[in-house]
C-alpha cells in the first residue's frame, strides 16, 4: 500500500518565501527531504518525492532558462509516496515508478542556467569573422604578391 501527502514545496524560492504564507493555515513550510526521512524512519521501504505543477515548457526542457524562472519554476507543490515491505514481485511491479524522476528542483533549473549562460558567454568571447567586403577582396587582388 502507498501513502501520499501533498504539500507546497520550500524549494521554490517564491512559494517558500512569499506565496506559502498567503494561506492562513500553513504554519511551515516542510521540506521534502524532512518527509521523505520521516517515512523511512517510520519503517516503510522505500519513498520517492513527486514534485508537482511546474510550467510545461520549464518541463520539457528545451528552451534556455532566465535567472527569474529559476527562482520561480521549481516544481510550487510535491507529494511524498511510500511503499511498506511486500513480496518481491508486488515490489518489482513498482520499480518504474520509484525509479523516475518528478518535476523540477531549485538544482536541475540552476544547472540549466549556468549552462546556457556559459554557452553564451563562450559565444561571445569567441572572435568573430569578418565576411570580406567587396573592397578588402579588391585591395588583395590588387596587392602584389609574395
Amino acid at each position: 500500500m502507498a501513502h501520499s501527502n501533498a504539500l507546497a514545496k520550500a524549494e521554490n524560492l517564491v512559494v517558500g518565501s512569499s506565496s506559502f504564507y498567503l494561506d492562513p493555515t500553513h504554519q511551515r513550510p516542510l521540506p521534502p527531504l524532512l518527509l521523505s526521512f520521516l517515512t523511512e524512519y517510520t519503517g516503510f521501504l522505500r519513498n520517492k518525492i513527486v514534485r508537482l505543477q511546474e510550467s510545461p515548457e520549464l518541463a520539457a526542457g528545451k528552451t534556455p532558462v532566465s535567472l527569474l524562472q529559476v527562482l520561480t519554476g521549481v516544481s510550487p507543490d510535491y507529494a511524498v509516496v511510500a511503499q511498506k515491505e511486500a513480496a518481491a514481485k508486488k515490489l518489482k511491479s513498482f520499480d518504474a515508478p520509484f525509479d523516475r524522476q518528478y518535476g523540477l528542483t531549485l538544482e536541475d533549473l540552476a544547472k540549466r542556467y549556468e549552462a546556457s549562460l556559459r554557452a553564451e558567454i563562450i559565444r561571445e568571447l569567441k572572435p568573430k569573422r569578418r565576411k570580406p567586403t567587396a573592397k578588402a577582396a579588391s585591395d588583395a587582388q590588387d596587392a602584389p604578391g609574395k
